[in-house]
């Protein structure tokens, strides 16, 4: 006696059903993580999240893409930068600041013109320290980004 198997399309989900389920429920995991990151802002204001975030970005480009990057750091914006060459070009258009913004640091040695902040492709990135109205933010070059309130 013979049996044949027959299948039954309501017996499970596909695999592309199981794919497509996992890839809504990561974009809305992200918009929530996203969402919540941004209702924590110091009591130093705008500026100080401002600035750990664009720090983050032009370290992270410069490690993923294994190329020298910089942050520009001005009395009244920041932007970010690439190496090219010799030269350096932006990569973003410059985001102003609210609040007054001073900046201390030293320009890596034999750099002349280009970004305040250097971030190598190994991590490494110029030391200084920043103060807005209300924080501090410094690095050392390789401990990483540390900020406080004042």
């Amino acid at each position: 006696m013979e049996r044949k198997l027959t299948f039954s399309r309501s017996a499970g989900f596909t695999l592309i059903e199981l794919l497509v389920a996992v890839a809504v429920m990561a974009v809305l995991t992200l918009g929530a993580v996203l969402a919540a990151g941004r209702g924590q802002v110091s009591q130093a204001g705008p500026d100080m999240a401002l600035f750990k975030e664009r720090f983050e970005v032009a370290q992270a480009l410069a490690i993923e893409g294994r190329r020298t990057g910089g942050l520009a750091v001005r009395s009244d914006e920041t932007q970010l930068y690439w190496r090219v060459g010799a030269d350096w070009e932006t990569r973003s258009d410059p985001v102003s600041w609210r609040d007054r913004v001073e900046f201390n640091g030293r320009r890596p040695t034999g750099v002349d013109a280009g970004p305040d902040i250097v971030f190598l492709p190994s991590g490494q990135s110029t030391s200084f320290t920043i103060s807005f109205d209300g924080g501090t933010c410094a690095n050392d070059g390789w401990t990483g980004l540390q900020c406080a309130d004042d």
